[in-house]
């Protein structure tokens, strides 16, 4: 994966664009993706390296996507937001690419951003602490 996650000017197409990404991305690496869902749960070197991975998956990706929003006017203090709210919509399609071993639709991204991520991150706009 880039390094960067792709700007698109907006926060909405660049959640959504990270999202395919990871979504494709993954399908590209079906057979890691198969040894990584068989990790999940079990005790070895690899669980735990997953395991301990920073703030959950896609952290960085989205904390580079908030830190644009705030400069472009679209959310405030990004860094007060908690970091499962922050990797909520990385893990969840994770979730379902992993644990529900399901390729998301363009349909359940649009859902996961516009109905679930957007409104917590714009809700307490100027409330956060």
């Amino acid at each position: 994966m880039p390094d960067e996650p792709p700007d698109t000017g907006d926060l909405r197409g660049d959640v959504l664009a990270l999202l395919h990404r990871v979504v494709t991305r993954t399908q590209e690496l079906a057979p890691v993706r198969e040894v990584l869902a068989a990790e999940q749960g079990q005790a070895t070197e690899l669980s735990a390296y997953l395991a301990s991975r920073n703030q959950g998956p896609g952290h960085a990706w989205m904390r580079i996507a908030l830190e644009r929003a705030a400069r472009r006017g679209q959310i405030d203090a990004p860094d007060a937001l908690p970091d499962r709210l922050v990797t909520l919509p990385v893990v969840l399609v994770v979730h379902d690419l992993f644990m529900a071993h399901r390729t998301p639709t363009d349909a359940d991204l649009e859902e996961i951003v516009d109905q679930l991520f957007l409104p917590l991150v714009t809700h307490q706009r100027g409330q956060l602490p």
